[in-house]
This record gives structure tokens, C-alpha cells and sequence, in this order.
């Protein structure tokens, strides 16, 4: 009996895991189905059952995990994108210009002049670290028409995490692309999407996925003030602007812009589609696709002709 068992109980573990893979799968693929069918519904939009559950959605979610403003992690996030920034093709040589616009703390580009580069950046408020107060440093709203640079013409322009923050993306593409030199980059890396679980930026306050759709927009107003705003490392009186771009205008844009687009990454998650097959009446009737609402990551550089 126990030589059988011996022999046959690694097998009938290997098939129950089998089974137990088979299952998950099928049951992702159902609830997948069933969100796509809500998505499509044309009924309109009702918040009322999730506004009266706030509390309870509200308690079933942990504090989502902070970003980190203190010194250790301005220092080595900065380090770490500074280095992808270096892996782009041209960048290994010291020398180039380059503009970092959403530049925030200032950091990567503080890295980045370490390095031997020649850097500029903007942002429309000024709240860099102290670290990169000497850098050169314009304050303008990046939707306008650029003002204020010193130089016009740039080996790379990029930005982390403030193309989702702009209201009008193409045309701060566009001025990006007229920027460059023939030949030169724009490396864009940003997330969450608007209509991604984390979309609102207001996981500091909001501890679930889609408040932005579960909830009406009055009611997120009156939350927020109850409960306060904390973002970018401090108390705030509202949240970041987010334009709500979908994700075939983004897909649009890349290929309407008149550049090679040289490498792109996407990332999805669904994670959370079961909260959109509990309140299906809060997710109807938006012409949201399953794309919508799973994607929310960007990571492309894109190449201006020589």
C-alpha cells in the first residue's frame, strides 16, 4: 500500500493541481465575459447601491502602498529611472540635452547631469528637491505654448508619470516632437490610466478600485472633503487633473504622430474585474471596453525622422 501511494500520490497531485489551473481559468473566462456584457450594456449609469455601501466597500480594501516621498526613495527611484533614461539608444554618451517636463522632484534629471549631461526642466509648479534646485528650471503650463526655454532644440524629451495629467496630450506631443532635433526622442512613461482600478488618483483616500465609477462625481467631492486628500507627499485641497483619455485615443495618437514609434509596453491588470461584476449598474451605459478598465500602464519612446 505504501510503495502504491509512493508511486501514484505525485501523479494524482500533479492532475489535481492540473484541474484546480483548468478551473481558475474557466472561471476567468466566464467573469471576463460577463464584464464585456456589462461594458456594452447601453443602460445608463445609476451609483445609488455603491454610494450606500461606501463603508463597506471602503473597509474591504488595505491602504494601498505608499509611493514613498522621503529622501531614500526620491534618491533611488531617481536612480533607477535615470537608468532606463540611460539604456535609450544615443544616451550612453555624455553631452546630450535634454528636457524633463512633469519633472516634479527634480531627481532623474539631477541624476541624469551627474551622468554628463546637459539637462532642463519644467513642471507647473515648482517642488523639486533640494538636491535639484540648481537645476535650470521653467515654470509654464506644458498645454500652452512652450515659453520661457532657454533651448529649443533637444536630443530627448521625457516625463514620468504626467502624460495622464495633461489636458490636452496631442497637442504637448506635438510641441514635444517640434522640440527635437531630427532624430531625437520622446520617452514617455506613465500610469494609472484614468479608467484603470487606480485611475482617479485618489488611492490615498478612496481605498477601492473604479471610485470613479462607482461612485457619482458629487458624492467623490463630498468624500474627499470628509476624509481629506493626501498626494504628492503632503495635504491637498483637490486631486491631481486627470485627462480621461481612453485607451484607443492614446493608441491614436502614437500613430498619428508622425514618428517611429521605436519600442512600446503595455500593462494590464484584472485584478479587480470582480468589482465590476458586482455594481454592474455603475459601469454601464460609458462605452467602456474591457481595454478601458485593465490597462493602465505606458512605457514607449518615439523617434522623430532625420
Amino acid at each position: 500500500m505504501k510503495s502504491f501511494i509512493k508511486k501514484y500520490l505525485p501523479h494524482l497531485w500533479h492532475h489535481l493541481k492540473l484541474a484546480q489551473r483548468h478551473w481558475e481559468e474557466y472561471s476567468h473566462a466566464c467573469l471576463q465575459k460577463k464584464v464585456k456584457k456589462i461594458l456594452n450594456s447601453s443602460t445608463s449609469p445609476n451609483t445609488n447601491r455603491a454610494e450606500i455601501e461606501f463603508q463597506v466597500i471602503q473597509d474591504a480594501y488595505p491602504p494601498y502602498p505608499p509611493y514613498g516621498y522621503d529622501e531614500y526613495s526620491v534618491w533611488t527611484r531617481a536612480a533607477s529611472r535615470s537608468l532606463e533614461i540611460l539604456r535609450i539608444e544615443g544616451m550612453e554618451i555624455p553631452g546630450k540635452k535634454i528636457l524633463e517636463i512633469g519633472c516634479g522632484d527634480g531627481m532623474v534629471s539631477y541624476w541624469l547631469r551627474k551622468y554628463g549631461h546637459q539637462v532642463w526642466l519644467t513642471d507647473a509648479e515648482d517642488w523639486r528637491s533640494d538636491r535639484a534646485k540648481d537645476l535650470f528650471f521653467c515654470k509654464m503650463d506644458i498645454n500652452q505654448k512652450w515659453e520661457g526655454l532657454p533651448e529649443t532644440s533637444f536630443d530627448l524629451i521625457f516625463s514620468y508619470n504626467s502624460f495622464e495629467h495633461f489636458a490636452e496630450p496631442a497637442e504637448v506631443l506635438r510641441q514635444m516632437k517640434e522640440h527635437l532635433v531630427p532624430g531625437g526622442r520622446i520617452y514617455l512613461n506613465f500610469a494609472p490610466l484614468y479608467c484603470s482600478p487606480w485611475g482617479l488618483h485618489a488611492y490615498n483616500t478612496l481605498k477601492m478600485p473604479y471610485p470613479q465609477f462607482l461612485f457619482s462625481e458629487d458624492f467623490i467631492i463630498n468624500k474627499l472633503n470628509e476624509l481629506g486628500i493626501r498626494d504628492l507627499g503632503k495635504e491637498q485641497n483637490s486631486l491631481q487633473f486627470t485627462n480621461r483619455w481612453r485607451v484607443n485615443a492614446y493608441e491614436n495618437l502614437w500613430k498619428s504622430s508622425g514618428m517611429e514609434l521605436e519600442t512600446i509596453k503595455r500593462l494590464r491588470t484584472e485584478e479587480h474585474l470582480n468589482m465590476i461584476a458586482r455594481y454592474p449598474e455603475c459601469f454601464s451605459g460609458r462605452a467602456l471596453t474591457l481595454e478601458d478598465v485593465t490597462l493602465y500602464f505606458y512605457s514607449l519612446i518615439l523617434k522623430k525622422h532625420e
